[in-house]
């Protein structure tokens, strides 16, 4: 018997959900990887350079690349991360119905919706309530794009889940002393 694969590719609903996005950020689409590509190659590049991790500086590498590579390649990272957690029942929903989330450092909100894809795999259809803080406003931006391009799909998809409200705030500085 052939082992299950520890990450796979987004589901199919998700290359629909990433092309609304990127027409709204006038972007090309997922298919055009003629246009995309070189937005993709300056990622790499930013990343390769070490400035992807500032703030400043990764607010200048090409949100359409992120949108179109880093969170289609975070959010199956985010589901494996979790995967064991979920199936162990130590992440689960605490109210009826409903897992808050408090995605510090959220970026696009890939690892919320990796939790989400963890906790439908493992049957669980419950709601979730993630809040979202980053100083990246333009990532925080395309999160909630995503978010409404997910709602226009319907309720849940592409995991069948109940809904995923998200909020955002920007929240400037870093942690000092253990304080914001």
């Amino acid at each position: 018997m052939p082992a299950e694969p520890l990450v796979s590719a987004l589901e199919e609903p998700w290359r629909a959900i990433l092309d609304a996005v990127l027409r709204r950020l006038g972007a090309p689409a997922l298919a055009d990887v003629a246009r995309l590509g070189p937005r993709v190659a300056e990622l790499s590049r930013a990343y390769n350079q070490g400035r992807a991790g500032d703030a400043p500086e990764r607010v200048a590498t090409p949100l359409e690349a992120r949108v179109a590579f880093s969170f289609a390649r975070d959010v199956p990272k985010g589901g494996a991360a979790v995967a064991e957690l979920v199936a162990a029942g130590l992440v689960a929903s605490r109210e009826p119905g409903t897992l808050r989330l408090l995605d510090l450092g959220a970026g696009l909100g890939a690892m919320t919706w990796g939790i989400a894809r963890a906790l439908a795999a493992a049957g669980q259809r419950s709601a979730i309530d993630a809040h979202f803080v980053d100083a990246d406003r333009a990532a925080l931006e395309a999160a909630a794009a995503i978010r409404e391009a997910v709602r226009a799909a319907g309720a849940g998809a592409p995991f069948g889940l109940g809904d995923v409200a998200v909020s955002v705030r920007t929240r400037e500085g870093r942690f000092e002393g253990g304080r914001l």
